[in-house]
């Protein structure tokens, strides 16, 4: 329990109580004599409501109550705090719609405006840096005007809310780096404005109503930009096939869901990515051969590729990711053709997944000397055939092999055996015929086996085991 009076404390400057989760109880009430300067009471289980007395700790300079168990409105009293660099209040149960929790915080911005200066009022917060409200129970509209024109802040999170209208356009704010707003009911187009952070490293405004046009001249001026996450919105793009548009230190881009049609090929330039996301899109032409070129610099350390449940049609490309790739996902398209036996070149692959296709002939045995280092191979709903010939080596790491609903013929692959992390094996729905594996039984981790639809034969169970397939 928190004491009631530890504000009181006459030389107390800094109160961290953080990680403490049994830690539980009411924040105290505040009076103006405090000289406290930092309070980190996150995450701990203190509760109720943000009494607005909390605003009397006019010292304050940190305020972190991440991760714990308030609830109410956020009081207006917060707007006092004048010598505020960090306000964190992330997931916790506030609710409210922003302008009336955060009323004085539109009075101390009250004449700011877009098109002119920042007005003088505003010093009242002039050095936040930090504003996270992120995973509470916030409605309403975004003040933008007034969030991204605090002329000091750098870092701004209001996602996971339930903030709805439109992202007005607002004066930019020379210092802020990370905007996120993921996660809410936001409507209309990307204001422009937000292609005027030139500081900006981190944008994600994903998983919201988004309707725009995403201008790649104007994404192209987010020089420093490294994370751009525009997922689970509807976009299209323009300028798409100018390849002068680049963003030299972009290393990660979501754009999932958007709708898309063709891969950005402001992509195609880049030297630093290493997480391409492009799934649930409409892409429907054929990997660009440029995602392969591999004999330049370009996509040289990428290690996520996510393709997943698009419109790919024609013959699989690339022959070869570059030997970065970790994790290839081209599942739910329509390719067609076999897989190269030079995907193995990518010896550090985890998972590879290239079900529900049109792809045929045989699976590259190569794909068993991988066994290190892959962990899932999905290779279900296609039309391969002959044996599987994989051959797994006695470390093998895999924990998942789906290769149903295919037409494989022969014997089940016996190196699975030494796969003793595997958990998930599915071989149903081919033409496999053999004895009933008994011998799966000694893998430790098993958990799934489904094997019908298949030309087994012979008895199911070991008379010398009490307690077969544990």
């Amino acid at each position: 329990m928190l004491a009631a009076n530890i504000f009181l404390l006459p030389k107390l400057t800094c109160l961290n109580l953080s990680d403490n989760k049994e830690l539980t109880g009411y924040l105290p009430e505040s009076t103006s004599n405090s000289f406290l300067k930092a309070l980190d009471l996150s995450p701990t289980g203190l509760s109720g409501a943000l009494p607005k007395s909390v605003g009397n700790l006019h010292s304050l300079e940190i305020l972190w109550l991440y991760q714990c168990n308030f609830n109410g409105s956020i009081p207006s009293s917060l707007c006092n705090l004048t010598r505020l660099i960090g306000l964190e209040l992330s997931i916790n149960e506030l609710s409210g719609q922003v302008p009336p929790a955060l009323h004085d915080f539109n009075n101390c911005f009250s004449h700011i405006t877009t098109a002119g200066p920042i007005h003088p009022s505003i010093k009242n917060l002039s050095d936040l840096a930090q504003l996270d409200l992120s995973n509470n129970l916030i409605l309403g509209s975004i003040p933008s005007s007034l969030f991204f024109s605090v002329p000091s802040l750098t870092s701004l999170d209001l996602s996971n809310n339930g903030l709805s209208g439109h992202i007005d356009e607002f004066l930019a704010a020379p210092s802020l780096d990370h905007v996120e707003l993921s996660v809410n009911q936001l409507r209309g187009s990307i204001p422009s404005s937000i292609f005027q952070l030139g500081n900006l490293t981190y944008l994600s405004i994903s998983g919201n109503n988004l309707t725009s046009v995403l201008d790649l001249q104007l994404l192209s001026r987010l020089k420093i930009l490294a994370d751009l996450n525009l997922s689970n919105n509807i976009l299209s793009l323009s300028n798409s096939k100018n390849v002068d548009h680049v963003l030299p230190n972009l290393s990660k881009v979501s754009l999932s869901g958007c709708n898309i049609t063709v891969i950005p090929a402001f992509l195609r330039n880049s030297t630093t990515m290493e997480y391409i996301d492009l799934s649930r899109d409409m892409v429907h032409s054929e990997i660009p051969p440029w995602m392969s070129d591999v004999g330049t610099d370009s996509m040289g350390n990428l290690i996520v590729l996510d393709l997943d449940s698009n419109l790919i049609q024609g013959l699989f490309l690339p022959q070869s990711l570059p030997n970065s790739v970790l994790i290839f996902l081209l599942a739910r398209n329509q390719v067609t053709g076999h897989i190269p036996g030079s995907i193995c070149e990518m010896t550090g692959l985890q998972i590879l997944d290239f079900s529900h296709n049109n792809l045929a002939g045989t699976i590259p045995h190569c794909l068993g000397n991988l066994s290190d280092s892959l962990l899932v191979l999905d290779q279900q709903k296609n039309g391969f055939s002959g044996r599987v010939s994989l051959t797994f080596g006695k470390d093998a790491a895999l924990k998942s092999l789906h290769l149903n609903e295919n037409k494989f013929e022969g014997l089940l692959p016996r190196s699975v055996i030494n796969c003793k992390q595997l958990e998930a094996l599915d071989l149903s729905g081919n033409k496999l015929n053999d004895t009933f594996p008994k011998w799966l039984e000694i893998l430790p981790s098993l958990r799934v086996l489904v094997l019908r639809s298949n030309r087994l034969r012979g008895s199911i169970g070991n008379t010398r085991t009490e307690f077969p397939f544990p």
